[in-house]
């Protein structure tokens, strides 16, 4: 069994060297282990085994004897102690040895039992380990920073991508990603014990009943970008690499090298890419999420070099009270006077501008109100596969009673990826409006419109019941806590549909949902007002 061991786990690089002595410390590892052997003065000899995946280290102690006259040189261990249960101590190991340099060792290793006669091998025609030496001075490495938060990624070169997105607040997001195939994501819950030795994660689903779809692993940081994930059933192991969060792919695949080049023009100075990419995080466009301090940061390096999309963006910012304070008269200077650069740039052919120039014709910023000029505006976006402004046009269509073509403009965005018009598809078939009822594909829309993080479409897929239709008691629990992260986190940042949402939601508890309607009322939603004002009379 001794010699089991260490023929499986001693190996070592060479190096060079000063004093051809056994006596020291030495090292060794392989794939799942680190391997060490301290060899005394005193003829003392002990070694440590520690297979940090499977088992605690095993300890072995015993006495040595060199023979350096020898040739080639041998080497006796013998009066074995080992801390396993049930090893076998009544062993002697035998072994030539070889110095190739200093500082690394060569073994040539025969095991027996005390007693059994056994013929030495006369050359070196057996197995082999090397070990390095520890040089007493070396200093010791420091310790890695283990932050996990963040997005670690594995990249298999055949199969699919895997993801992992460690959240600050103990939510996890694992994505699959497959060639030629939408983005496929799963959320739970996870624990990291940095303490632990080895440090230790698991993730887990409190949904669902103990011992079920829980996984625990060991964690190994090789530096602050690469960290190694160990199975404790199966000795599998991951190497994840740390990668910029822009890089989740929370549109398609084929989308994604579109927005990752928007991110690396606006980072190279790039006016219009600033612009563009302040939209992005301030709409929820392209499904990045919204991120006001995000949108602030690109809108502001926009609009300092006068480009009308960073201009408008900040506007915005400014109007709304979004990661600054209010300013809604700055935010009416500025809608003015990026409207003719605006009007130029979509003139040209830009769908971006194209877009946005509609829905401030809609709003009547900066320009005087007109539905008409909006429309055509955002159908010439529209025209260019603009996913947020067909989504647009869809909504505008709905409010008109045309549900077909509501439907028509939905499906285009929503097969591009826009998760606000998949979870509109997702109502028209829940409410047979404009096309038969169809349950499974309300379903299946929601579920996209959840993995885009759109938080109403988990609402909705909750109201599915669990017999008779393609949502189950667990999916949907999952779906209702993904629901009110997303929510809370955009409420937090000052949305007030989402703070009305989150109050709709909280109806069950009258005073979490009553702060949340209040919040919403205090920036200026009406409908939350009324439902404040129902909830604080004790209306039902």
């Amino acid at each position: 069994m001794i010699r089991a061991i260490l023929l499986w786990m001693l190996c070592g690089a060479l190096a060079t060297a000063a004093e051809l002595s056994i006596v020291g410390s030495w090292t060794g590892t392989v794939d799942y282990a680190a391997f060490t052997m301290e060899f005394r003065a005193d003829n003392t000899v002990s070694y440590s085994v520690r297979e940090s995946v499977r088992k605690p280290p095993e300890i072995v102690r015993g006495r040595y004897r060199v023979d350096y006259a020898a040739h080639p040189m041998t080497l006796d261990i013998a009066d074995l102690q080992c801390n396993v249960p049930g090893a076998d101590s009544n062993v002697v190991l035998w072994a030539i040895f070889e110095f190739r340099g200093a500082n690394a060792l060569r073994l040539c290793l025969e095991e027996g039992r005390a007693g059994d006669p056994v013929d030495r091998p006369s050359k070196f025609n057996t197995d082999t380990v090397e070990l390095q030496r520890v040089v007493a001075d070396a200093k010791p490495a420091p310790p890695v920073k283990a932050e996990l938060p963040g997005l670690w990624l594995l990249a298999q070169q055949e199969e699919a991508d895997l993801l992992f997105h460690f959240r600050s607040d103990g939510t996890m997001r694992q994505g699959t990603r497959e060639k030629g195939k939408p983005i496929s994501a799963i959320e739970c819950r996870y624990k990291f014990d940095a303490a632990a030795q080895p440090m230790r994660i698991e993730w887990f689903d409190e949904d669902l009943p103990a011992n079920d779809w829980k996984w625990g692993f060991e964690v190994r940081f090789v530096n602050e970008n690469t960290v190694e994930f160990g199975s404790s059933a199966d000795d599998s192991r991951l190497t994840l690499r740390r990668v910029p969060l822009t890089e989740w792919p929370e549109t398609r695949p084929d989308l994604l090298p579109a927005f990752q080049k928007v991110c690396a023009d606006a980072a190279a100075g790039n006016a219009r890419a600033q612009g563009v990419l302040a939209g992005w995080w301030l709409s929820n466009e392209q499904r990045t999420g919204a991120d006001y301090a995000k949108a602030l940061e690109w809108a502001r390096r926009s609009a300092e070099q006068n480009h009308p999309l960073g201009q408008y963006a900040l506007a915005r910012l400014l109007r709304d009270g979004l990661a600054t304070n209010a300013a809604p008269e700055q935010a009416a200077t500025l809608f003015e006077k990026c409207a003719a650069q605006m009007t130029k740039l979509a003139e040209a052919g830009d769908a971006v501008a194209a877009y946005r120039l509609g829905l401030m014709y809609g709003e009547g910023s900066g320009v005087a109100k007109d539905d008409g000029k909006s429309r055509d505006w955002l159908a010439r976006a529209a025209s260019k596969q603009h996913a947020p402004a067909q989504t647009t046009l869809g909504s505008l269509a709905r409010a008109d009673g045309k549900f077909d073509e509501a439907l028509r403009w939905w499906r285009q965005a929503a097969e591009a990826g826009n998760a606000l018009a998949q979870l509109n598809l997702a109502i028209l078939y829940h409410n047979g409006q404009g096309v038969e009822k169809d349950a499974e594909a309300a379903a299946n829309w929601a579920r996209q419109a959840i993995a885009g993080n759109e938080p109403v479409a988990g609402v909705l897929l909750a109201k599915f019941p669990g017999s008779g239709e393609p949502v189950s008691p667990v999916e949907a629990s999952r779906a209702i806590a993904k629901a009110e992260r997303l929510l809370l986190l955009q409420a937090n940042q000052g949305q007030p549909a989402a703070a009305f949402q989150l109050g709709q939601l909280y109806e069950r508890d009258p005073d979490k949902a009553k702060k949340w309607y209040k919040f919403a009322a205090d920036r200026g939603l009406p409908h939350a007002k009324a439902a404040y004002e129902r909830l604080n009379q004790g209306a039902p």
